[in-house]
């Protein structure tokens, strides 16, 4: 979600602007016309016809910035500090967040938890995204001519400055014979897959010759050999080449660092919200509008 400077008809100030305390409305009634309360702030019907927003997945979250926030201001000095410079739910978290990292640095433990769940953006090997064309050898049968074939579409594609001139220049070769093109996922030197995206994520693992095949290409659109490989014979045409990042980088290192501390502030921030919560009073009629009380940055 977006940052959000909250502006809930004075439940909190807007962030730079205000240096007094945070001050609440009275407590709310529980009138038919009240359609949503967060703490002691209502929010009437009247109040919603004045607006026309239908986004209540948006409103959801701002509901529960404003939990975070009153729970904040109402339990801590310092995390009320925060609040008042008008970032709420998100000050919240960043400010546990940092007060953990203060109090302890991440343990060797916790740190090699999150970068194996993380590797592929924290310390992940160069891996090499490519097509393979791939020339099927029936079973029993004469190899001679499929690898004759494959040795032409290799001749035919290198040289093509991308994917689409590779692939014209191929299907212009004669042939009676089957062969295929796969786009094949970003695959380091050791087999392992290296998604970028979710289509990606159908495999984990290549065959070791693949791989070693794939990562001796050094740029976009060169090709492989020609190379057999259980039934087939095959080049790679390469088209991506993702650089290795390494956990000891600057940037790693403190994304690293902020993992471990979410992971430490998160039971709070659950129990936070939980007890806010209980403050909450929910309609679905009318409520959408109330995103309209909100100034978004």
């Amino acid at each position: 979600m977006r940052a959000w400077s909250h502006v809930l008809w004075g439940t909190v100030s807007l962030g730079g602007l205000a240096c007094d305390p945070v001050t609440l409305p009275p407590p709310a009634d529980s009138s038919p016309e009240v359609v949503a309360q967060v703490g002691r702030l209502s929010v009437t019907q009247d109040m919603l016809r004045l607006f026309d927003v239908r986004d209540e997945a948006l409103l959801r979250g701002l509901v529960s910035d404003s939990l975070l926030a009153q729970a904040a201001s109402g339990t801590d000095s310092g995390r009320s500090a925060v609040v008042e410079r008008g970032v709420l739910g998100r000050a919240l978290i960043e400010h546990l967040r940092d007060q953990t990292l203060r109090e302890r640095a991440p343990s060797k433990d916790e740190r090699a938890q999150v970068i194996a769940e993380q590797w592929v953006r924290l310390d992940r090997p160069r891996a090499v995204r490519t097509v393979v064309f791939r020339v099927p050898v029936p079973e029993l049968a004469d190899d001679a001519p499929y690898r004759e074939l494959a040795e032409k579409l290799q001749a035919a594609a290198v040289g093509s400055l991308n994917l689409e001139t590779a692939l014209e220049r191929t299907s212009a070769v004669e042939t009676k014979l089957q062969f295929e093109r796969v786009r094949m996922p970003p695959v380091a030197a050791d087999g392992r897959v290296v998604p970028q995206n979710a289509m990606d994520r159908g495999m984990t693992q290549v065959d070791p010759q693949y791989a070693e095949q794939a990562c001796a290409l050094q740029a976009p659109a060169e090709v492989s050999p020609v190379f057999a490989l259980r039934d087939a014979y095959q080049f790679l045409f390469s088209t991506e080449i993702i650089e290795a990042v390494s956990a000891d980088g600057e940037a790693q290192r403190r994304e690293v660092e902020l993992r471990v501390a979410e992971r430490r502030v998160a039971p709070e921030l659950a129990r936070i919200e939980a007890n806010g919560k209980k403050l909450l009073k929910w309609s679905g009629k009318d409520v959408p509008a109330l995103l309209k009380l909100v100034w978004r940055e």
